[in-house]
């Protein structure tokens, strides 16, 4: 009998240090993941974005970034990223802003700011998103219908929701515009979506269209 529990014992043991080998293994495979990551941005492999919304914190990012020269960042800003245009500009570094008109309160009094017009005065590079999940996006145009009433440039607009984030991404040797050898992915309006509300007739898809 004591020989038996001796083995069950002793059967048990291997399986928790089989077990634990388990989980230092994938810990060690998750490390290694996570440290390759990290290089690939430091090596300027791979674009990393940063929340920035105040001037503040912009030059933060920049001093941070002096010591990190290859490091390619994408800045995804808010109302008043345009007081830190000239920094962001200087440096190229491009920015992912909500195509919206904010109000914001400058002490006790309302102010309505178009910091969208406000970065394109600057010459600053923008692409566009929404907030929200994926699911929100299907409205995009519509903002940016709105932001060309409200005098931010067409050719800005639709730049900013094809070849310009493409470009941040670095994937505009496949995507972003209509041209030979590129994918055969994208989606035909009825009428321009900065004029009208945007209807979806055709998705195209691999060269497929989608029924």
């Amino acid at each position: 009998k004591k020989a038996e529990e001796k083995k069950k014992e002793k059967k048990e043991k291997n399986g928790k240090d089989e077990a634990e080998d388990g989980d230092n293994e994938e810990e060690e495979e998750k490390i290694k993941e996570s440290t390759q990551i990290f290089m690939d941005v430091v090596e300027g492999k791979l674009p990393v974005m940063a929340d920035c919304y105040s001037p503040a914190s912009v030059s933060h990012l920049v001093a941070l970034l002096s010591h990190y020269p290859k490091v390619k960042v994408i800045v995804v800003g808010g109302p008043e990223i345009y007081k830190a245009g000239e920094m962001l500009k200087s440096k190229n570094i491009p920015v992912i802003l909500s195509p919206e008109v904010r109000t914001l309160m400058r002490w006790s009094r309302a102010e309505r700011t178009n910091y969208v017009l406000k970065c394109q005065g600057l010459g600053l590079k923008m692409a566009f998103q929404i907030h929200g999940g994926i699911e929100n996006q299907i409205h995009l145009f519509d903002y940016l219908n709105k932001m060309a009433l409200y005098g931010v440039k067409k050719e800005v607009l639709l730049k900013g929701v094809t070849i310009i984030p493409a470009e941040m991404l670095e994937i505009d040797k496949d995507l972003g515009r209509l041209e030979k050898g590129k994918r055969a992915d994208l989606i035909v309006l009825k009428d321009d979506p900065l004029e009208n509300i945007p209807v979806i007739q055709k998705v195209l898809l691999g060269g497929k269209w989608v029924e």
